[in-house]
């Protein structure tokens, strides 16, 4: 009886241990590759006048990250942009951005806050990653809106 205690109790700390490892790897991972396309549309946004990519592929096909479009680490699936309050699914990163003005110096500089969440099938978010760009004075029209 005390050697079936025994393995029982070294199964659920191999296995669940083994799991709850396994999550927080892929969290990591998931941040990691959030991170990773945070800066790739930090510099598209610089390239292309403020315009946001209208999806992981444009990343891709403008070379800003180097890699196939990433992978979610928890589902194996490819992971995509969706806009706000349009999430489906734990492959969607939900991409947001806004238009902040910084009046501390003697001209306005404007920057565009944008923000990427990826959340559980439960909604919970995952993981989330932030960029700051300098908006050219001459796309401030679109941004206004």
């Amino acid at each position: 009886m005390v050697i079936l205690a025994a393995i029982a109790i070294a199964y659920g700390v191999v296995v669940l241990g083994g799991n709850y490892n396994l999550y927080r790897y892929n969290k990591r991972s998931l941040q990691g590759r959030l991170d990773e396309l945070s800066s790739a549309v930090h510099d598209y946004v610089q390239d292309h006048g403020g315009q946001l990519p209208s999806s992981v592929s444009d990343l891709v096909d403008g070379q800003y990250i180097q890699a196939a479009v990433p992978k979610n680490p928890f589902t194996g699936n490819v992971m995509n942009f969706v806009l706000p309050r349009r999430w489906q699914g734990s492959d969607d990163i939900e991409l947001t951005s806004r238009l902040s003005e910084d009046t501390s110096h003697a001209i306005t500089v404007y920057y565009m806050i944008i923000s990427m969440t990826a959340y559980t099938d439960d909604g919970d978010v995952l993981a989330k990653s932030l960029c700051q760009v300098k908006v050219p004075e001459e796309a401030l029209a679109a941004h206004k809106d």
